[in-house]
């Protein structure tokens, strides 16, 4: 996913868990960095934050978005709660 993004995707948030097996969210964007331009990456300081400022930056008039959620378990699992809770 990281190797090469897609013409249509404009941003990538960033979050890191609090885990201590979790790289931290300075680390994290500077690599995103080195992939992609600065730019088109962000960081957030929660899952929460970083769901929000997604769709935010994906809406537009009259389009229908997506926002993409990927990581661990762990990550995914804290997206769906709080996507779940947001219904």
């Amino acid at each position: 996913l990281a190797a090469r993004r897609p013409p249509d995707v404009s941003a990538w948030p960033r979050r890191s868990l609090p885990s201590p097996r979790a790289m931290p969210i300075e680390d994290l964007k500077r690599i995103a960095v080195d992939i992609f331009e600065d730019g088109a990456v962000s960081a957030a300081p929660s899952i929460a934050a970083a769901i929000q400022e997604a769709v935010e930056k994906a809406s537009q008039p009259n389009v229908s978005i997506g926002v993409l959620v990927t990581g661990s378990v762990v990550t995914a699992g804290a997206a769906r709660a709080l996507l779940k809770r947001d219904r």
